[in-house]
């Protein structure tokens, strides 16, 4: 674990968020560190000769100490989603839209940590208990 100095600690976070390096997420979750790094801090990449940048996915719960990325325990669970959809051949483009969805869906930034989710391949499913006992099923990528 890394320690941090006398000023970062006045900013820190309430305890009880965890605290993980990327190197340490990434074992944990067995991802590259690499794909942590570019999910969470972005990337640049050039399109037809123009330069273009792509956001993360989210804004991890810590915050950046010397332009490291530190994460908190929910990154580690949104991280997990995310893997496992792609895993399941879900186009990254795909899980971006469907994670702004799920956020607004259930008024959380870091939603795949606070529902039930599934996918058939091609996109994600919310599924949420309705007030009168039931459930319904969401199709994150089109809204229905």
């Amino acid at each position: 674990m890394v320690l941090r100095s006398a000023h970062a600690a006045q900013e820190a976070p309430a305890l009880g968020i965890g605290f993980y390096t990327v190197p340490e997420a990434a074992r944990l979750i067995r991802m590259p560190a690499r794909t942590i790094n570019r999910w969470l801090g972005g990337y640049a990449y050039g399109s037809g000769g123009e330069p273009r940048r792509m956001p993360p996915l989210w804004t991890p719960e810590l915050p950046a100490n010397d332009d490291r990325l530190e994460l908190g325990f929910r990154d580690l669970i949104e991280l997990r989603f995310v893997h496992a959809f792609v895993r399941e051949n879900v186009d990254l483009r795909v899980v971006r839209g469907c994670l702004e969805a799920a956020r607004e869906a259930v008024d959380d930034p870091r939603p795949f940590s606070t529902r039930r989710f599934k996918t058939d391949g091609r996109t994600i499913f919310l599924e949420s208990l309705k007030a009168d006992g039931g459930s319904e099923v969401l199709d994150l990528k089109r809204g229905q």
